[in-house]
């Protein structure tokens, strides 16, 4: 396996976890908090940390496609 093979497949694998992390937070936000019995001001602040993950995960995702399709299209050399 070449350098590039090796790293397109490092890119696909961080694009499946951001992926697959995405709706575990989402999840979390929609379920998980209100179980747990704690006051409004520190749930506020957890939802707002877990709004915060989903969006840089979804940045994330974004940012390591831009590079895949880099690599791919032979605009960025990989030795």
């Amino acid at each position: 396996m070449t350098a590039r093979e090796r790293l397109l497949k490092r890119l696909n694998d961080a694009i499946f976890t951001e992926e697959s992390a995405i709706p575990v937070y989402a999840r979390h936000l929609d379920t998980a908090l209100f179980w747990r019995g704690m006051s409004g001001k520190n749930h506020l602040k957890i939802r707002k940390y877990l709004e915060i993950l989903g969006r840089q995960s979804a940045n994330h995702k974004l940012i390591f496609e831009r590079i895949k399709k880099l690599v791919e299209t032979g605009r960025v050399r990989v030795r």
